[in-house]
């Protein structure tokens, strides 16, 4: 198994391994990332598989079908802004983008979970990343986030305002570890924020930071709640 071409360039969150074709992806533990949305149990169990992982942090009594949106909201920002890091930082580097039905993951909870590229016999007429972005957003986060919509009942305005905040977020690390690559990062960030889907999802503050009109939800599960650096309830909690 070789490192994919941003392993260890902008961190553990951008790396896409690549699985040589001789593999045997269920024995090695690879799973299609499709499955997430045409296996309905396979999203489902991640996001029970979530809800349990949490109750570690929660001190907040929160039961139900409100625990269950807090953890169906987390199980999507973390699958989605995992493929979505890989798809900027591929797209940074000026590398093609594989389709989504190539990329394999392994079910992990806890930090980046494991994404891979198949290696095909024949590879598959390239796709050049400046015209593939920033397009591949909805093709590879929008699948998850549509089904985490339609299935568990996550709020629209919650689950695209997760995907921008990613898509930020994703743009803000890349520019920590280099700067140079960062530049090239937000103006691609800035582009994809500008889709449709996306669009009013948020806004750039004057010290371009970037603030999202919606929340993640995380905060239900605390007594003492505590927001994300870009959650629309942060600025509220310090006025």
């Amino acid at each position: 198994m070789t490192d994919g071409p941003t392993t260890g360039r902008f961190g553990p969150f951008f790396a896409l391994e690549v699985v040589p074709a001789t593999v045997d992806l269920s024995t090695a533990g690879w799973l299609p990332v499709t499955d997430l949305v045409t296996d309905p149990d396979r999203l489902t169990g991640r996001t029970r598989a979530t809800q349990v992982a949490l109750r570690k942090y929660q001190t907040a009594a929160l039961e139900g079908d409100a625990a269950w949106r807090v953890a169906a909201s987390v199980t999507q920002l973390g699958v989605g802004a995992r493929l979505i890091a890989v798809a900027l930082a591929l797209t940074v580097d000026g590398a093609d983008l594989p389709p989504l039905e190539r990329l394999v993951f392994q079910d992990r909870l806890g930090g980046p979970y494991p994404l891979a590229v198949t290696a095909a016999h024949e590879p598959p007429a390239a796709r050049a990343a400046a015209g593939a972005w920033p397009r591949v957003v909805l093709e590879w986060a929008g699948p998850v986030t549509r089904a985490s919509i339609d299935r568990h009942g996550l709020s629209p305005r919650v689950a695209w305002g997760n995907v921008a905040s990613a898509v930020a977020g994703a743009a803000k690390m890349i520019a920590a570890a280099d700067r140079a690559a960062g530049e090239r990062a937000r103006m691609l960030a800035a582009q994809a924020l500008g889709l449709h889907e996306l669009d009013g999802t948020g806004s750039s503050e004057a010290d371009g930071a970037y603030r999202r009109r919606s929340c993640c939800l995380i905060y239900r599960l605390y007594d003492d709640p505590m927001f994300c650096v870009d959650c629309v309830l942060a600025t509220r909690a310090t006025t």
